[in-house]
């Protein structure tokens, strides 16, 4: 399974210091769609990170409270977690 969402969670963020709502729509269908295609594989094992455009804004914990209702348990990387994954070609 391989499927990618580029749902936009920093566009703006510099200037307002908000996810936009149409972001949070889109990551929440996603991560609802992505929930859902892991429970009907049977994964056993799922990593949901969160990176910077989670971690900077004001509303950034309304993600993370979608996600952990449809029972993702979600690891906020720090800004060094973040560098060292994306440099491993990781996010």
């Amino acid at each position: 399974f391989n499927e990618k969402v580029m749902a936009g969670l920093g566009r703006g963020l510099a200037e307002t210091g908000t996810i936009a709502e149409s972001g949070l729509a889109v990551a929440s269908d996603a991560l609802a769609r992505f929930a859902a295609v892991a429970r009907e594989m049977e994964v056993t094992r799922l990593r949901t990170v969160a990176t910077a455009a989670v971690r900077d804004a004001t509303n950034g914990k309304v993600l993370l409270d979608t996600a952990r209702d449809l029972g993702l348990e979600v690891e906020l990387l720090s800004g060094e977690q973040e560098a060292t994954a994306a440099g491993h070609g990781v996010l």
